[in-house]
């Protein structure tokens, strides 16, 4: 099975990684970790960002005994990249957090993971365990997975 893992940093990348790791199939299961840099201007700065994201992701994987195929950052828009990488890897499923870096949630997932769930060709799993409340230490709970 081949799982495709968007990663950029965020409490719930790192979560969903963390779960992945320790909870599905390691023998039969090969890991694609992606890191997209949406934004050329920036691009220098981002790319190392995204390095330390993806070399995390892998650290993770490895650690527990899973097969990293290969980690990799793209520059784009992220929606469209996720969903192309899916499409051009074969992926089995893309397994991303549901909430990312980014500011503005769209309703209650974030926008990034909700355009994917919508767009990609691909099963999408979407992995919710980080919660935050105001003034708060994050709080971990049971994951919650969305589909369509």
């Amino acid at each position: 099975m081949k799982i495709l893992i968007p990663v950029d940093g965020s409490d719930c990348a790192i979560a969903t990684v963390e779960w992945a790791a320790n909870t599905l199939d390691k023998n039969n299961t090969r890991y694609y970790v992606l890191s997209v840099i949406p934004d050329p201007m920036i691009a220098e700065y981002e790319i190392e960002d995204a390095s330390i994201f993806l070399n995390e992701a892998r650290g993770i994987l490895e650690q527990s005994g899973c097969m990293v195929e290969k980690t990799e950052y793209l520059q784009g828009d992220p929606i469209e990249m996720i969903c192309r990488y899916a499409d051009d890897i074969d992926a089995d499923q893309v397994l991303m957090g549901s909430h990312g870096r980014g500011g503005v949630a769209k309703f209650f997932l974030g926008s990034v993971s909700t355009a994917v769930l919508e767009r990609c060709h691909k099963p999408v799993f979407l992995y919710r365990n980080v919660e935050r409340k105001a003034g708060q230490k994050v709080e971990h709970r049971a994951p919650t997975f969305y589909t369509l």
